[in-house]
């Protein structure tokens, strides 16, 4: 049996150990840089949580590209969100570090 050419193991289908071990590489990358608002951040993105899921999952670094690429993907088309990644374990915050005045806009400012 000859091993299989790295490109067709890293097209293989995502299983769920691989989506929930991707899922909160990548929201540990997003609590440090925010969600990405681009196709270069969400590459950025992929490419930080890479080094966190080879940690836990003994992935290929190809296998782990195609995963994360494929994550990223959910997350900048809208399948993926913040709830995903509070359910991970691995919030991330809102848009307080954006704006500073935003942490709190419940409180009113002139009482």
């Amino acid at each position: 049996m000859e091993p299989a050419p790295s490109a067709e193991g890293s097209n293989a289908p995502i299983t769920e150990g691989d989506r929930k071990d991707g899922i909160e590489s990548l929201c540990k990358v997003f609590q440090i840089y925010g969600l990405p608002k681009n196709d270069h951040d969400a590459t950025d993105a992929a490419h930080n949580a890479e080094e966190l899921f080879k940690l836990a999952g003994n992935q290929s670094p190809e296998r782990s590209n195609y995963i994360l690429t494929s994550i990223v993907g959910e997350f900048r088309s809208g399948k993926l969100g913040q709830a995903d990644c509070a359910t991970a374990g691995a919030p991330v915050p809102t848009n307080a570090a954006e704006s500073p005045d935003a942490s709190s806009p419940d409180v009113p400012r002139n009482q």
